[in-house]
């Protein structure tokens, strides 16, 4: 299992989700709701990225505590 706890961002973050599209048979995708204030944005920009893959996504919820 890899991990990565950095803070990646615009460029290098489609990257890795390229990455891990093409590569991954599943992998997880969390974020951190506190970091966008505005939930219409946010779950606007969370719909984009998942758009490409919307039709292998397994699962989508929402967890409020680890």
């Amino acid at each position: 299992m890899m991990r990565i706890t950095e803070n990646i961002l615009g460029q290098r973050y489609q990257h890795l989700i390229d990455i891990l599209a093409k590569r991954c048979n599943r992998f997880a995708f969390v974020e951190n709701r506190q970091l966008m204030e505005n939930e219409e944005l946010r779950l606007a920009a969370v719909d984009e990225l998942l758009a490409p893959i919307k039709s292998q996504l397994i699962e989508r919820k929402v967890q409020n505590e680890l």
